[in-house]
């Protein structure tokens, strides 16, 4: 059923369906309208609705929400794009970082194929992407959801890319995040890079990660979340940058040009033991920073029509 999405009628003789409108139907496209509007009863009581107006015109109006019979079908059955950079590392992140009821249900929507993750390469190139989408197929920008790091050195300086890229889903009303942290490894919990070095590194091995991580702790929670992880800091840093960690020691300083592996990532958010999840969403319950994942997480399930209780 697409009992998913409940299609209001407007702009249809008065706000009704008669016989001469769908009398110009052919029969293909009554059938096709019967399924839009076939809600069964398990689906309106539990799952998340819709409400959008389908008007008797051949192209639909994006600015006044209607639309037509043709772009009202696709909307009540086409999967949820979710545009990210990574296709793997942030769908484990998302996953990771949501209520575990939200977790299992967008699980199962990626596996009925309702929601699909986009694997979009840098953030200049997301924003090439969904141009051309949206340029080539409007009806695009209204499920499409997109996610992507900040890239921001301090909370005084975000990328360009980023920037552009937010000024292009707001331009198009596409729904999206901007994480307020650097990138998806700044949303790690230091208790869970401590579990991350214990667990896959031997005693000696482990010696240069953990130096990195006690100068982590030490950092206030600003610097923390402008770090770069998977770069370390460098000797040579842009003005924003180095105002935020001038004032460290210099052996503080030496400790932070280490860096952490490129796959850490998805290491820890895809972890597959279930006790080590487990202790992963307790150490995350900790961070007030999950409040806005969780925000996308939600927007991305409403898209969806996902269960209500999710």
């Amino acid at each position: 059923s697409l009992g998913r999405t409940l299609a209001i009628l407007g702009g249809v003789s008065g706000g009704h369906v008669n016989g001469d409108w769908l009398g110009r139907l052919s029969r293909a496209e009554r059938d096709m309208w019967g399924a839009v509007t076939d809600r069964d009863v398990a689906d309106a009581a539990t799952l998340r609705t819709a409400t959008f107006k389908v008007v008797d015109h051949e192209q639909s109006n994006f600015v006044s929400s209607e639309f037509s019979l043709k772009d009202s079908i696709r909307l009540a059955s086409s999967p949820i794009d979710v545009f990210v950079e990574n296709r793997i590392n942030d769908a484990l992140f998302l996953h990771a970082m949501a209520h575990i009821t939200s977790s299992r249900a967008m699980a199962d929507l990626v596996k009925r194929n309702i929601i699909s993750f986009r694997h979009g390469g840098g953030i200049g190139d997301i924003r090439v992407q969904l141009e051309e989408d949206i340029n080539n197929d409007p009806l695009r920008a209204v499920f499409t959801y997109v996610m992507f790091d900040s890239d921001s050195l301090s909370k005084n300086y975000v990328s360009r890319n980023a920037i552009l890229l937010e000024d292009l889903c707001k331009k198009h009303s596409v729904k999206h995040l901007r994480l307020v942290r650097r990138a998806i490894e700044n949303y790690i919990p230091i208790a869970a890079l401590y579990d991350y070095i214990n667990n896959n590194y031997s005693y000696d091995g482990r010696a240069p990660l953990r130096r990195l991580t006690d100068a982590l702790k030490a950092l206030t929670v600003e610097q923390r979340a402008y770090f770069p992880m998977k770069a370390g800091l460098p000797k040579v840093r842009h003005p924003d940058e180095d105002d935020l960690y001038k004032a460290l020691s210099a052996q503080a300083l030496d400790a932070l040009q280490l860096k952490y592996p490129e796959k850490m990532a998805a290491k820890i958010y895809g972890q597959t033991d279930e006790a080590l999840m487990h202790r992963l969403r307790g150490q995350i319950e900790k961070d007030d920073a999950k409040i806005e994942v969780r925000r996308a997480v939600s927007e991305i399930l409403e898209l969806a029509r996902a269960p209500i209780d999710a």
